[in-house]
């Protein structure tokens, strides 16, 4: 094995340590969440350390169909699993997916013509709650609902396209046939995961709107395409304000060398952002949208009762282990990632690579999902999952570093 593979097959075995500690969550040793948290960090750090991977382009016709039919293989395994959870399980149920029913009763505000999509909600719990979800989030929903299908499908969908992109990242990106299939091979580990315990992923969450948005992002970054990163930078300022922590470090890491790119991005993501609010009825209610995370963060502001305890000591987040500080714990998130994204360029400068700087941006947006989502008190599983499908798209990253080919 030369040593240009062994560096693949190195962030390939961190990406299998990083999906198996999803497996092993539900053992609830603490072991796991130190483990998930230093193989994530490892992901985005490590390409940084190791050389790059020698590129071979292959030509034969029979690695297109290999890739086709792994595809709609995995296509065809997702989508009957759904099929069976969606026919023979239950609608959506306000004790395990609250989420949603709130995103349901907004998409039916849009589609019922309200003025005030933003108002309060009273019918999920009894008691008024509020509407705390941007337009990219709850707005690819009203497709299903307006077709009289049930909304979880675009969860589904979502999860397929996101597929679809990193397969057609694989097929473009010059590398050999074997690391592609290594590479195939832990996106069906991460998806069987996702399918399983009642496939919970699909039928309880929304997440899946969200994972396509960065997948749409990284594959830009791969492909050079300013235009889509912009546009996907729009859509994910415009379904969680995550984004929000790295655009700084971004800005930093563009300017001054790269200043067309930077534009481009800017006004994709401007236009993309004005388009939804206007398209969702809801841009007279910019200001309702700036105010939710601050929303959200009040309705953290609870306290730590018996029940919620358990629930965090269940997350694979490293929040578990904060919790000597107090209430403070409910806001490290924040100034965690903003220090560990100054940290992440500090390493650049200093360290001698020749990552191209689409793959620094791609790595640095790993750090951040890694760094904000374990700090988070309430570190979900199905909110870690993005970060996965990131790691995917370094994988193939590494393997296409020194060109990155424009669309």
């Amino acid at each position: 094995m030369n040593k240009f593979n062994s560096s693949f097959l190195l962030l390939a075995v961190l990406f299998l340590i990083e999906t198996l500690c999803y497996y092993c969550s539900a053992l609830n040793y603490p072991f796991f969440s130190i483990v998930y948290f230093v193989s994530g960090l490892s992901i985005a750090v490590v390409p940084f350390f190791v050389k790059s991977i020698s590129t071979e382009k292959n030509k034969h016709q029979w690695i297109s169909i290999v890739y086709v039919s792994v595809f709609l293989l995995l296509t065809n395994w997702m989508v009957n699993v759904f099929r069976i959870y969606i026919l023979h399980g239950t609608p959506p149920q306000k004790e395990n997916a609250d989420m949603l029913l709130f995103v349901k009763i907004m998409v039916e505000r849009f589609l019922n013509g309200d003025a005030k999509i933003y108002d309060k909600i009273i019918g999920v719990w009894g008691t008024a709650y509020d509407a705390i979800y941007l337009p990219a989030m709850w707005l690819p929903f009203s497709i299903p609902v307006a077709f009289g299908f049930d909304l979880r499908w675009a969860t589904c969908i979502f999860v397929l396209l996101s597929l679809l992109l990193f397969f057609r990242a694989i097929y473009q990106t010059k590398t050999r046939w074997f690391l592609s299939i290594i590479s195939i091979g832990l996106s069906a580990l991460l998806l069987n995961r996702m399918l399983g315990v009642g496939c919970w992923y699909f039928t309880q969450t929304e997440e899946g709107v969200v994972v396509l948005y960065y997948c749409m992002l990284c594959y830009g970054l791969l492909r050079s395409n300013w235009s889509l990163v912009g546009i996907a930078i729009g859509l994910c300022l415009l379904s969680r304000f995550t984004f929000v922590i790295m655009i700084p470090a971004a800005l930093f890491l563009l300017f001054p060398k790269h200043k067309s790119e930077l534009i481009k991005i800017i006004v994709g993501a401007a236009v993309t952002m004005v388009v939804l609010l206007f398209v969702s009825g809801t841009f007279d209610e910019w200001q309702t949208i700036i105010l939710i995370p601050f929303k959200y963060q009040h309705m953290l502001g609870g306290e730590i009762t018996t029940v919620t305890l358990k629930k965090i000591n269940e997350n694979l987040g490293i929040s578990k282990f904060l919790l000597w500080s107090g209430s403070a714990v409910k806001s490290l998130a924040l100034p965690a990632t903003l220090v560990a994204s100054f940290l992440f360029l500090w390493l650049l400068k200093k360290v001698k690579h020749n990552r191209s700087f689409q793959f620094q941006l791609l790595c640095m947006l790993k750090l951040t999902l890694v760094i904000f989502f374990n700090f988070l008190l309430y570190s979900e599983e199905y909110l870690l999952y993005t970060s996965s499908f990131i790691s995917l798209f370094i994988l193939i990253g590494l393997q296409n570093n020194r060109e990155v080919t424009a669309v």
